[in-house]
């Protein structure tokens, strides 16, 4: 067991903290293909200390699933950015920049985020990979993570969907080798991504959209 002293939040919430991560670390320890599928979903609170997160990567079994746990680590440090402890910054910077390289730390902390469940199918099976979108002042870009690829007819319902005066960064839970995301189902679950994020909500949690 490990405390959350670090942050300055009521205890309920260290308790709820306290449950996630140690979940992960047991489905870590004893169930390798659970504890992926849990990394694939964006986390649901903040993050754990630093302590905790060398641990956690210590019990990952491969540089797979060490990738995808940090890519998880790194939804709740962007998820909850202005409520952890600031000796994460660091480790949130050198995360990002794994994903996007060059881009600096004031420009995450002008990024506001959600966390977007898009419906894909692969072969004959519907899988839901999550997919986490950031707003910031800009003139209409739209920034893709370097891997895995985002296939073309995606990125132009992307980018067509970037409000001209906001720069969008799109980056998923998956591991670097995974398949490309294709076809242009990203439209309505962006449409509704970007209204939530102007208003300053999240996605609802049982809500699923799809379509051009």
């Amino acid at each position: 067991m490990y405390v959350l002293s670090e942050f300055s939040i009521n205890s309920e919430s260290c308790t709820e903290i306290a449950r996630h991560w140690q979940k992960l670390a047991t489905l870590l320890q004893q169930s390798p293909l659970s504890a992926e599928f849990q990394l694939r979903q964006p986390a649901q609170t903040l993050p754990p200390p630093l302590s905790f997160v060398r641990d956690l990567l210590g019990l990952c079994r491969s540089p797979e699933q060490k990738q995808l746990l940090k890519r998880h680590l790194l939804s709740s440090l962007l998820l909850f950015k202005d409520l952890y402890y600031s000796q994460d910054k660091l480790f949130q910077l050198c995360s990002f920049q794994a994903i996007f390289p060059g881009i600096d730390s004031n420009t995450i902390q002008a990024l506001s985020w959600i966390a977007v469940p898009v419906a894909v199918v692969r072969k004959d099976t519907a899988t839901k990979v999550s997919v986490l979108l950031g707003l910031k002042p800009g003139d209409g870009k739209c920034i893709l993570q370097k891997q895995p690829l985002i296939c073309s007819s995606s990125r132009q319902a992307l980018q067509v969907l970037v409000p001209h005066d906001r720069d969008m960064f799109v980056w998923t839970l998956q591991h670097e080798t995974d398949s490309a995301l294709t076809g242009g189902s990203f439209g309505l679950p962006v449409v509704l991504a970007v209204s939530l994020l102007e208003k300053g909500e999240q996605w609802p949690q049982q809500l699923l959209a799809t379509g051009a």
